[in-house]
């Protein structure tokens, strides 16, 4: 008599979708508070739904805990100070400590709505700078420009290097200009970078530098515009340009 084992359903893709949104918007937020976690998201509906290990010492997550919390404090103990934080906000997961190359924390979220809820948290919580720097790197992504140097220093936001062709996209949305830019010449990068510079200080209502760094005849990386400091108020306006000009066509 043969029997026949029941086999589960694949999990469907829009669990999988709803899951893979909640992990990068927890990423994008603790990268935004300074930190670059390493995500893992389960498929289907197998619990935790999404999880993320990230460094336990210096971490933006101690923005959460209490304010007499030491960051000093062994990483068993950041690890509990972390978990009733959590509990607090009735976000389910569960913390422990992993050590590889430098003691840290890894965090399993039971559900997607968990890692949304500390995603949140996570915004709620970052400094002006930092969530200016965010709104930047958001803006550029949305316009088609990769910026992933944008990060917050302190109380300002550094820009930090754009590869040509991105620099050239941000010269044509800024200087509201619809013809692609050529850049085949150490020239024209430098020429490039002389243009942006009075277009960011008209976006932006303040100075911030734009520097050619040409690659060199056997580099293989791309040549570079390197931008400079900009202030949260700077950093804010710059980020309303570019979404205008990305969606209508036209600099504020």
């Amino acid at each position: 008599m043969s029997s026949t084992r029941s086999v589960p359903p694949a999990p469907s893709s829009s669990s999988r979708d709803v899951r893979s949104a909640a992990g990068r918007a927890l990423v994008e937020a603790l990268r935004s508070s300074g930190t670059h976690p390493i995500l893992r998201v389960a498929p289907g509906g197998e619990s935790p739904a999404v999880t993320v290990t990230i460094p336990a010492h210096g971490s933006p997550h101690l923005l959460l805990a209490p304010a007499n919390t030491d960051s000093l404090l062994p990483v068993e103990s950041l690890a509990v100070a972390l978990h009733r934080v959590l509990e607090r906000h009735e976000i389910r997961a569960h913390v422990r400590t992993v050590v590889a190359v430098e003691p840290a924390l890894e965090l399993a979220l039971e559900t997607a709505g968990d890692a949304e809820r500390l995603a949140a948290l996570i915004g709620g919580h970052l400094t002006e700078a930092q969530a200016a720097a965010r709104q930047l790197r958001t803006a550029c992504s949305q316009a088609g420009i990769t910026a992933g140097d944008v990060r917050a220093v302190e109380d300002r936001i550094e820009i930090g290097a754009l590869d040509a062709e991105d620099a050239g996209r941000l010269c044509r949305l800024l200087g509201r200009e619809g013809e692609e830019l050529c850049l085949d010449s150490r020239e024209a990068v430098d020429a490039l970078a002389d243009r942006l510079l009075p277009l960011l200080e008209q976006a932006t209502g303040g100075f911030i530098d734009a520097m050619a760094d040409s690659a060199c005849s056997t580099c293989s990386r791309p040549d570079r515009i390197i931008l400079g400091h900009a202030t949260p108020a700077q950093a804010r306006r710059l980020a309303d340009t570019i979404r205008t000009a990305h969606t209508t066509g036209e600099a504020p």
